[in-house]
């Protein structure tokens, strides 16, 4: 392993502060990736004067290395001949090696939320939060202040961040106020913390999905809490949340605490996707939902036995013509669908919250277990 004065000829330099604890952890696994000489030194300037890095360890290339890495855009090159790493990839690559990442700058973040769920975010793991939203900023989060509001004309959560940096070009959706950073991706910062407490905390925004265009409905139409979940029947993610939380969300609306409604959207391109769910549609106007719903949990205990569900299938299921099912509700699929993309839902399965005393809608992606879902509705329940 080449240390300071000796730098040259190799293909891969580290910059950490503790030259042996990089050498020990880090260097031998970029050496089996890269099959390259790794040279280790405790400071930026035995590589460039000039570079002021956000982060150490600072990964440095060679030319030959480096160009690679750049053409996949994971690189960018530096006054002289190396190039130099994505610090974010940096930072990523330290804590996967059980290296500490080092930051040179400092941030305080205050985490804005809908006030009447505030004890969605009730003992929040404030470390693992505060070493993932460092890892975002690329900073030394110094401060995490979480807050309440009733103002929901800006979706929720959003993060405020004070902080040195120009986070204009480091994180999306961010815009400067005043002395501050605004960062209002709010879907992005609550599967942030629903990775965290590994629990779905919702998304707030102020937005109803149509009531028309579904697949099939349950319960009462004046029910003040109004569920709406997206699928797609050739989606296995769908397929499990569909026949493992579906039949719990049933039983609430058959009790009449909530509306329950089951709505398209298509992800995959197969061209009888559509045509399937319009046929559904038609199957539940003809036939009565719960039949329709029965339908979908035959259809999709296929999906996850890897099967793909088609036309001839539905058919042979019904005992209908599918085709022209299909026909007599066309174009229920594709409404709904552009419904969901116009709501920015980002994909199936995804579960809406609709509050109707509120005008509000608390939205979760994914996969998440039915307690997630039963304390969102017992929270509006309650209130």
């Amino acid at each position: 392993m080449k240390h300071k004065g000796g730098l040259q000829g190799c293909d891969v330099i580290i910059v950490y502060p503790d030259r042996a604890l990089a050498e020990s952890k880090l260097a031998p696994s970029l050496s089996r990736a890269l099959h390259a000489r790794i040279c280790v030194t405790n400071s930026i300037r035995d590589v460039e004067a000039n570079y002021k890095p956000l982060v150490y360890p600072v990964i440095v290339f060679s030319a030959s290395i480096g160009k690679r890495f750049a053409i996949m855009g994971y690189a960018k090159p530096l006054a002289n001949k190396y190039y130099v790493l994505n610090p974010y990839l940096s930072a990523r690559l330290a804590l996967s090696s059980g290296i500490k990442p080092i930051y040179t700058h400092h941030s305080r973040v205050v985490i804005e939320y809908y006030g009447k769920f505030k004890q969605l975010l009730n003992n929040l793991n404030m470390s693992l939060l505060t070493k993932a939203l460092s890892l975002i900023l690329l900073s030394n989060v110094d401060e995490v202040k979480v807050t309440f509001t009733s103002n929901t004309s800006q979706p929720l959560p959003y993060i405020i961040v004070y902080t040195d940096l120009n986070l204009t070009n480091m994180v999306r959706s961010v815009k400067r106020v005043g002395s501050a950073y605004l960062i209002s991706d709010a879907r992005s910062i609550s599967q942030l913390l629903s990775s965290i407490e590994n629990r779905g905390i919702p998304y707030i925004v102020r937005f109803k999905p149509a009531s028309r265009d579904y697949l099939m409905a349950f319960g009462p139409l004046k029910a003040p809490i109004k569920v709406y979940v997206y699928i797609d029947l050739e989606c296995p993610y769908s397929a499990k949340y569909f026949t493992t939380v579906l039949p719990k969300l049933l039983m609430e609306a058959k009790k009449g605490v909530i509306r329950l409604v089951v709505k398209s959207m298509i992800v995959h391109s197969d061209p009888e996707l559509p045509l399937m769910h319009d046929a559904i549609a038609c199957y539940a106007t003809s036939e009565g939902s719960m039949k329709a719903f029965n339908l979908t949990l035959k259809i999709f205990h296929l999906v996850l036995e890897g099967k793909k569900p088609t036309l001839a299938l539905l058919s042979n299921f019904t005992g209908l013509n599918a085709t022209l099912l299909a026909s007599k509700c066309h174009g229920l699929a594709e409404e709904s669908t552009n419904e969901a993309r116009q709501l920015h839902i980002p994909g199936t399965p995804s579960t809406v919250v609709y509050y109707s005393k509120d005008h509000i809608s608390a939205v979760l992606v994914g996969v998440v277990p039915f307690r997630d879902v039963e304390q969102l509705i017992r929270l509006g329940v309650g209130s």
